[in-house]
């Protein structure tokens, strides 16, 4: 598994991903299965007469498939749907302290309140295996719900960089060519969008050891051991993750063929933007 976040190559800054960056990573990335994002989630839980903020993530349609994990009890997210309520899976913990480890709990709505202080009905449908935690360390709180991530407004936006980003190599992809890939998309997409993309590019944490065993569910609850940098305590947690700082890419090594299949296919996608 790869984190990609982006760099400024003036200033040497970090941040995260713009949603349209992302759309065109995933859409033209041959080294990855998929690449999924995340952003954080405090939503507030009124049940009972409780108020509890609760730790969760907003996560894409396909954030459980690219990790390799899917929910114990219920489809998952359906992107495809267009009910008015949004989608929340639980884990497998808040399941059993707010629901009692109840199955009929798949097709109920639990209303959230959001941060702005609409309440907002939900949907769940899943529950996650025991111990599931991510993107807990990458986030300092362990989620305890995941709702759909909808970026249909944001989807042109190149402006503000608000995605975590994770992705999965392919079996016989390497670090160095995934690295090598991703650093050219984006000096191509520097050419067609220069106002919002020019001196912008991919960088970020590698994790050179996977999470193991995440879609043997027998395997769970799993735990992580996590490094940010040298010196850092590890964070723990069964199945091993370990991430290392510094720039993501270092090798340039795609083939001429594939070099201009993705420039083909990003400039057939957006007209050039004029120079500011």
């Amino acid at each position: 598994m790869c984190v990609i976040k982006e760099k400024n190559l003036t200033t040497g800054e970090r941040t995260l991903v713009a949603p349209a960056n992302y759309f065109d990573w995933m859409e033209q990335s041959r080294t990855f299965t998929g690449l999924a994002a995340f952003t954080r989630w405090r939503p507030l839980l009124r049940q009972e007469g409780m108020h509890e903020q609760l730790p969760g993530a907003r996560v894409t349609a396909n954030f459980f498939a690219v990790l390799g994990v899917s929910p114990i009890l219920g489809p998952g997210f359906d992107s495809s749907s267009t009910a008015g309520a949004g989608q929340v899976v639980l884990s497998y913990e808040l399941w059993h302290s707010r629901f009692g480890g109840n199955s009929e709990v798949i097709g109920q709505t639990m209303a959230l309140r959001e941060l702005n202080g609409e309440e907002v009905p939900y949907v769940i449908v899943g529950v996650m295996p025991s111990g599931f935690r991510f993107p807990w360390p990458l986030l300092a709180d362990r989620p305890a719900l995941w709702s759909l991530l909808r970026m249909e407004n944001e989807r042109q936006s190149r402006k503000g960089k608000s995605l975590h980003v994770v992705g999965r190599l392919r079996t016989q992809a390497t670090v160095s060519a995934a690295e090598a890939e991703m650093q050219w998309l984006a000096r191509q997409l520097e050419q067609v969008h220069p106002t919002t993309n020019r001196n912008w590019s991919a960088a970020g944490i590698t994790a050179v050891a996977a999470v193991t065993n995440l879609s043997q569910q027998r395997s769970w609850p799993w735990t992580v051991s996590a490094r940010r940098s040298e010196g850092e305590p590890d964070f723990e947690g069964k199945a091993e993750l370990r991430f290392v700082r510094g720039d993501l890419f270092r090798v340039l090594a795609i083939p001429c063929s594939e070099a201009g299949h993705f420039a083909r296919t990003i400039r057939r996608r957006a007209p050039r933007e004029s120079p500011s």
